[in-house]
């Protein structure tokens, strides 16, 4: 069975086949589409892949950057911002 947590780095790492191979599974049997369901559904309130608000908020912590580095007068370059509500 795959953990739930971290959502995205376990996505990161699986292969193609691997991908596929748990699609047919999970199309296959009943028991275990719902077993990951209710897993998703307990965890989407707590796993970043699920907070909507946050990457809104982010993305225009990126957008007020461009921004204001258009405004000086610069051109696009490269900047880091860092996420709504992470430790500095």
């Amino acid at each position: 069975m795959w953990p739930i947590r971290p959502l995205e780095a376990h996505a990161a790492r699986v292969r193609p086949q691997e991908y596929k191979e748990r699609a047919v599974e999970l199309g296959l049997d009943h028991a275990k589409r719902e077993s990951l369901r209710a897993r998703l559904k307990a965890a989407r309130l707590t796993c970043p892949l699920f907070d909507t608000a946050g990457w809104v908020a982010d993305f225009e912590r990126v957008l007020q950057r461009m921004w204001a580095i258009h405004c000086e007068g610069c051109g696009p370059r490269a900047f880091e911002v860092t996420a709504a509500g992470a430790d500095a």
